[in-house]
């Protein structure tokens, strides 16, 4: 499972909205996550593990996270189960918050 895909950079400011987004195969097949438990956790500076729930769909799943003011490095990793019990964690990836981008 390919991690996230963002609609921004890696490098997030704080106070604005992101969309990520899993593209998702399995068995060289999009898998589909329609009614699937979709999750991404995500760490904090700080080690707090903040856990959003995502839509999955055909071939992927999003979520929506307003950045929080914890500027820093992050991390996160999707965790995914289907509604025929199947479940996949993905590797995780790191990121950074920052106050302003400039």
């Amino acid at each position: 499972m390919n991690n996230t895909l963002l609609t921004s950079t890696d490098l997030l400011t704080v106070g604005s909205t992101e969309v990520f987004e899993a593209s998702v195969t399995l068995n060289g097949l999009l898998w589909d996550l329609t009614g699937a438990n979709v999750r991404l956790l995500l760490v904090d500076p700080n080690g707090i593990v903040t856990t959003l729930t995502g839509t999955g769909y055909l071939g992927g799943a999003q979520v929506s996270w307003t950045v929080p003011n914890t500027p820093g490095n992050w991390v996160r990793a999707w965790d995914i189960t289907d509604v025929n019990g199947y479940k996949q964690t993905s590797l995780q990836i790191n990121f950074s918050v920052v106050r302003s981008p400039i």
